[in-house]
């Protein structure tokens, strides 16, 4: 299969997730209870942009920048896959929330860092700068008090999330490597010497040594986003349970383009 293929899954996948979105439009959903639906929503926001994004990559021949994408949209579904798969709503909920306020957790512990710093003998920051942080981040704790572990204290710490390979679960096994192997291609690495230096690898070219793992791992995003769709669209019907004929013709349409982008690389967890 050839990249030109790809250009176009990709292409035809962003616009299915951005229509996707375009059926909600005048549903008004409410930050804290309807949590999950926004996060849901969130997440295909960001597969058609992902995918967007990639298909330019893709025509630019900027073949190794996909692998930084692909990592994210691999997070995408496994933190949506986690979130959605508590037993009760209220449980899916509290998962949503973690994950929502964990990027927070981690800027609160910087700034407690940077604050640390000002003690001692030669400061690298200034005081305003961090009392400025400090601000902002006060700021989200009183917009989102659902976020924080006592949500009546202002002083409590936001919620955090295990580690992705926890988030994983049983499906770590299976496909966590994907994750670790796209990471090989963001920072200077044997393989990235062989593209970007130009070397020459059992007499292949430095394109060849990039474009079949690159194909098998573009494989198993759109299969992720397959199935943010599938459970995106699962959320939005047991939030409003009018049948939307739209939402199930596009998820087919995306289900066929995984079956044809599918060159032997993985069994269908959907169908196991």
């Amino acid at each position: 299969m050839n990249i030109e293929k790809f250009i176009k899954y990709f292409d035809d996948s962003s616009s299915i997730c951005r229509n996707f979105g375009e059926t909600t439009k005048g549903i008004k959903f409410n930050e804290e209870t309807q949590a999950i639906e926004l996060y849901a929503l969130t997440s295909i926001s960001m597969c058609a942009q992902h995918s967007k994004s990639i298909s330019i990559l893709l025509r630019e021949n900027l073949f190794t920048d996909c692998f930084i994408l692909s990592r994210n949209l691999i997070e995408v579904f496994f933190n949506l896959n986690w979130a959605t798969k508590a037993e009760t709503r209220e449980a899916v909920l509290e998962r949503v929330f973690r994950l929502e306020a964990n990027p927070y957790n981690n800027f609160d512990k910087e700034i407690k860092l940077m604050e640390k710093s000002i003690d001692g003998n030669k400061p690298n920051l200034s005081k305003a700068l961090i009392l400025k942080h400090i601000e902002a981040i006060n700021g989200e704790k009183n917009n989102f008090p659902f976020l924080l572990v006592n949500k009546n204290d202002f002083k409590s710490n936001f919620k955090s999330v295990p580690s992705l390979p926890e988030r994983m679960g049983e499906l770590r096994l299976l496909y966590y490597h994907l994750y670790r192997f796209s990471s090989m291609f963001t920072h200077p690495s044997p393989k990235l010497k062989e593209f970007f230096m130009h070397r020459i690898t059992n007499h292949n070219e430095p394109t060849d040594v990039i474009i079949e793992p690159l194909k098998q791992i573009l494989s198993y995003c759109l299969l992720f986003i397959e199935l943010c769709f599938a459970i995106t669209k699962d959320v939005l019907f047991n939030f409003n349970p009018e049948y939307n004929p739209d939402r199930q013709e596009m998820y087919n349409k995306l289900g066929s383009i995984v079956l044809e982008s599918n060159e032997g690389y993985y069994n269908n967890p959907s169908n196991t």
